[in-house]
């Protein structure tokens, strides 16, 4: 029978030959995409503190791998009596082939998931098909196999940078260097726009953000601030070299001029990059700083190593499921890793901080002690050092507390982004962790100020740029230009400079840009490079520009606006959250915003018409009470009701007899309909200990609010 003779075929190919068909399937479905997409986005290994040879073993294993694990389960399940060997390669070249398929298919859909992914495992029967019948076709695909030599090979040379970045660089071509006689603090945050910063009157909001404040109070504020780029990997660099983007990796090689290289040999060097790698290896681990750019060590780079295998899941995940799947896993917006991952963002249980586990280099806990160090480290330096730090906050996941205590990332919020519930709730938790920001750098003043540091020490905080909660627009990673509110929003970030023996605040509107900093800074410290800079020091000079470049995914922008259009955003977001409240007021949104922190009546009427289910009920049963201990910033989950609710109607959550949320979601629902709700929190009034919670409604009818306890 032909069968049979197909058969004798199958089995007559050996197991390494067969692990040689598996080995050219999964480089072509696997591999392949995943280290090109790694070796376009270096910043993944710059970020999680790689060395060369681990970046190199990591592209092995990820052509080996796959490979040997199939090799594996063929040889397990051949040795199964009664198990037919041709079958189990077959099947195994299907799970092999459908990769490959789905890679290929991965822009195409014609209907729900289900739908995509059964073409694509149709599609993968047939290459299994032609496969079997065909020797010749058997031969060509072991023969494909060589190409996982290919593969590893342009990887290592898309990735050089990282491997074997330069040990050290021309500094300043000859050009005398003065010696600088004051320190440098230099904080970069993340996804930081400027307006939630800002009252009314377009003055900071000393209430929410005393520590901005603070800072505003003796150094010059550049209130009218463009950032150069909406991506991380772009505006970062833009600042350490003062030049507009102009493409590459952010590592050492392709930016050799920038601050790490200019002050080298002048400044002792305390620095921490969370995604860049520019600073050279020779000048950025001095013996005589405690720098935060140390490797992790131990059960903590274990735990980095176990996120950066689960971020390749995830972004495989990406390249391989159709598109309603890919919907579901956490978003790969940066390139650089963390994604979705819960255990670098899990406080602790204890009082006393965080559990181990939590302890990592990107994770809050990691990020909160990156400045924290710092801030050490500026207080008590003896002689004029470079303090740089760009931190990933306010970043999200927000989860941070403005008294910063933190609570595990929610679940993905299945609502659209253009629910305006969502986006509030996001705004809101936003301004929260950045007002946990403001207290760290109400400390740096401090500490500052008390060490008798200040004056000999120029600050700067700014950040890399911002984002947008406009319902139905990206928070940042795709721009609409045709929004200009949203450009705003994402382009126009911080910028605090205390000059060396500045006292006196002041707020300056000229149109600066981040490429201006750079060269300010060096003017400051007295450093001459001989270099060419797009920006200008702005110290005592006022840019002569009309409108500022920026960088979008499809080119460039100019941004004309000002501060008058600052001031318009203010006003937008004020419908969410009050811009003259303090921090309380962040969580006091709609109706039951006004009996946020009150107790709740006693005797109350039941409202038997809505059930909800709380999804993140076990935070309640252990709050803490230290820095970085748990506590539930957010309530979500599900509420149902069995007849319409009024638009008047809101939720409000009760922990221990105190109203301490709002769930806007409960207005004007539909009879039999449900919604998924997330309520932010005021977490001061969350003390430690195990908690009751409950759900009640809150109904205004002709100026008269009803209270009913759900249940």
């Amino acid at each position: 029978m032909p069968g049979d003779k197909v058969d004798a075929t199958l089995i007559d190919l050996t197991l390494p030959r067969r692990t040689l068909v598996y080995l050219a399937l999964t480089t072509l479905g696997v591999s392949q995409p995943l280290l090109q997409l790694y070796g376009n986005n270096l910043a993944v290994f710059t970020a999680a503190g790689w060395s060369g040879a681990i970046v190199v073993v990591f592209a092995v294993c990820a052509v080996l791998v796959p490979p040997a694990v199939l090799a594996a389960v063929d040889a397990a399940l051949s040795a199964v009596p009664r198990v037919p060997a041709r079958r189990v390669h077959l099947g195994i070249v299907w799970v092999a082939a459908w990769p490959f398929v789905s890679t290929v298919l991965r822009n195409v859909s014609v209907g729900p998931w289900w739908v995509d992914g059964s073409i694509s495992l149709a599609l993968a029967a047939v290459v299994v098909a032609g496969y079997a019948k065909w020797a010749q076709v058997r031969a060509w695909v072991s023969y494909m196999s060589l190409v996982s030599l290919a593969v590893v090979a342009l990887f290592v040379q898309s990735a050089m940078p990282v491997i074997n970045p330069p040990s050290a660089v021309t500094v300043n071509a000859g050009t005398p260097v003065a010696k600088p006689t004051a320190s440098v603090v230099w904080i970069v945050l993340d996804e930081a726009p400027l307006f939630p910063l800002m009252r009314a009157d377009g003055t900071i909001n000393s209430r929410r953000f005393p520590g901005f404040a603070a800072l505003a109070s003796g150094s010059t504020w550049y209130r009218n601030v463009v950032a150069t780029s909406q991506r991380t990997t772009d505006a970062v660099p833009a600042l350490l070299e003062g030049r507009w983007p102009g493409g590459g990796q952010p590592v050492l090689a392709d930016h050799p001029r920038n601050l790490f290289t200019a002050l080298a040999g002048s400044m002792r060097m305390d620095v921490s990059e969370s995604v860049t790698s520019m600073c050279p290896e020779a000048v950025c681990r001095a013996d005589d700083v405690p720098s935060a750019t140390d490797k992790p060590r131990g059960s903590v780079a274990r735990a980095s190593l176990m996120s950066f295998v689960r971020d390749a899941a995830i972004v495989m995940g990406h390249r391989i499921l159709p598109e309603g799947l890919r919907s579901r896993l956490p978003v790969i917006d940066e390139g650089w890793g963390g994604f979705g991952e819960q255990d670098e963002n899990r406080a602790g249980t204890a009082d006393n901080g965080p559990g181990t586990d939590s302890v990592t280099r990107t994770g809050h806990v990691g990020r909160g002690q990156t400045l924290e160090r710092l801030i050490d480290n500026a207080s008590t330096a003896t002689s004029p050092t470079l303090h740089f730090a760009h931190v990933l906050l306010p970043h999200k996941p927000w989860t941070l507390a403005p008294d910063l205590r933190m609570s595990a990332r929610p679940d993905n919020d299945p609502r659209p982004d253009t629910n305006v519930d969502r986006r509030r709730d996001a705004y809101q938790s936003h301004l929260r962790q950045y007002v946990a920001v403001d207290s760290v750098i109400g400390e740096l003043v401090d500490k500052l100020k008390s060490s008798g540091r200040w004056d000999d020490t120029m600050i700067v905080v700014t950040a890399d740029h911002g984002l947008t909660f406009v319902p139905g627009e990206s928070y940042r990673d795709v721009v609409n230009p045709r929004n200009p509110q949203t450009l705003d929003d994402i382009y126009r970030v911080p910028l605090f400079v205390k000059y060396p023996g500045e006292s006196t605040g002041k707020t300056d509107d000229c149109p600066v840009s981040s490429v201006d900093i750079l060269p300010t800074v060096l003017a400051a410290v007295g450093v001459h490079t001989g270099w060419t800079f797009d920006g200008t020091d702005v110290s005592g000079t006022c840019p002569a520009r009309v409108s500022r470049t920026v960088r979008w995914p499809k080119g460039r922008l100019e941004l004309g606006t000002g501060v008058d259009a600052l001031r318009a955003r203010v006003a937008w977001y004020g419908k969410w959250v009050d811009p003259d409240g303090d921090v309380g007021d962040i969580v006091r949104a709609g109706l039951g915003g006004a009996l946020v922190g009150t107790p709740v009546p006693t005797d109350p009427e039941r409202d038997t018409g809505v059930t909800w289910t709380l999804a993140n009920r076990e935070a309640f049963d252990s709050i803490g009470s230290g820095r970085f201990s748990a506590v539930p910033t957010r309530a979500f989950g599900t509420i149902r009701v069995a007849r319409s609710t009024a638009p008047t109607t809101d939720g409000i959550i009760e922990v221990d007899g105190t109203f301490v949320g709002v769930v806007s979601e409960l207005a004007g629902l539909a009879a039999g309909s449900s919604t998924y709700f997330v309520a932010p929190l005021d977490t001061a009034l969350l003390r430690p200990g195990s908690h009751t919670v409950r759900l009640w409604t809150a109904t205004r009818d002709n100026g008269t609010v009803t209270l009913r306890l759900v249940g």
